[in-house]
């Protein structure tokens, strides 16, 4: 199931579980299909306090890596859509590839200045 829904609100759930039953009686979902959905909907419902909770106490640093973790699985499910799981998974791995990259040039990066430093004064 998709992170999509969690940012439904919790009112337009009763919609998404009509449809999902109006899908069983259409034969567009398989019975088992909609029972996990289901599931996870009521799942998400029940545990939607203990995240608050947990959110609420995270410090900020933490909660802003959180949100890009989460940014970029909405980016990857709408590449998805798009054009396919493979190239998908490609590009997300592109993107954490260069992220890794540009992380240590940031770490390197008091070394490069005090180099350019020393090396502009001879």
């Amino acid at each position: 199931m998709s992170w999509i829904w969690m940012f439904l609100p919790d009112e337009f759930l009763v919609l998404v579980i009509a449809g999902i039953g109006l899908a069983v009686i259409l034969q567009i979902m398989r019975i088992r299909a909609a029972a996990a959905m289901i599931g996870g909907i009521i799942l998400l419902l029940l545990l939607s306090p203990f995240v608050d909770s947990l959110v609420g106490l995270m410090p900020s640093w933490m909660l802003a890596l959180v949100m890009l973790c989460i940014l970029v699985m909405i980016l990857k499910q709408s590449i998805q859509f798009l054009i396919g799981r493979d190239a998908a998974e490609h590009m997300v791995g592109s993107l954490a590839a260069e992220a890794v990259k540009g992380l240590f040039k940031l770490l390197l990066l008091p070394f490069r200045l005090v180099w350019f430093l020393l090396r502009t004064r001879d």
